[in-house]
């Protein structure tokens, strides 16, 4: 992927999120509207609100839709790969989420109707070596 060109990294997204969207769709009308579904796709993928110039490598708006707006999107969030770079400023937990603050426990923040992070707990430090 890395050395893809960018029109190929954008092929890319946009099959995954119709793949996916195709896959969920296809489960929740075999399965029916009461049963849980779950998809992974990464953090840009389950957005309900794409950021600008994102919309087309989204599932959520077209799952929301699918599912009679019972779709969750979620984040899982690992603190250590929390970095302060312009991809995590943009995300809307990013502002409430503090290093320092970090717990030894997991915590569930929610910015909006049916849009969730899962921070994870922090990993303890430890000086042992093998």
């Amino acid at each position: 992927i890395a050395s893809s060109a960018a029109a190929d990294i954008e092929q890319m997204l946009v099959t995954l999120k119709s793949v996916t969207a195709r896959d969920v769709t296809e489960l929740l009308a075999k399965r029916g509207p009461e049963r849980l579904v779950v998809a992974y796709g990464g953090a840009m993928h389950n957005d309900l609100v794409p950021r600008e110039g994102r919309a087309d490598f989204s599932f959520g708006p077209e799952l929301a839709q699918a599912t009679g707006d019972r779709y969750v999107e979620l984040d899982l969030v690992i603190p250590e790969q929390i970095k302060d770079t312009a991809t995590l400023r943009a995300l809307p937990w990013y502002p409430h989420y503090s290093k320092t603050d970090a717990s030894a426990e997991a915590y569930l923040f929610s910015w909006a109707p049916h849009a969730y992070a899962l921070i994870f707990p922090r990993t303890p430090a430890t000086d042992a070596k093998p």
